[in-house]
């Protein structure tokens, strides 16, 4: 997306999922990856970040916080529209 290279990224949903390993912990990675999302956000695209061992041991857990930062978008898409009721 733009100059980024995202993991994962739903265009419909403007959720951009990022998987990161021990390099993610290097102080100038943290850095570039703080200005990512930052950018990304003013860009109205949410980012989830997971570690790689996240997803490997706990993925319950992750899909459980995917699923509810779409259902809060898909929440949010319903308020302001007057289109009638959020799906459920």
């Amino acid at each position: 997306m733009g100059r980024f290279v995202l993991d994962f990224y739903c265009a419909e949903a403007r959720l951009a999922l990022e998987l990161d390993g021990a390099q993610h912990q290097d102080p100038d990675r943290f850095h570039y990856d703080s200005m990512r999302s930052e950018q990304l956000a003013r860009a109205q695209v949410r980012v989830l970040c997971f570690r790689n061992h996240d997803v490997l041991q706990d993925l319950d857990r992750v899909c459980t916080e995917i699923r509810e930062a779409l259902c809060s978008l898909s929440h949010r898409v319903g308020e302001g529209g007057g289109e009638g009721e959020a799906p459920g």
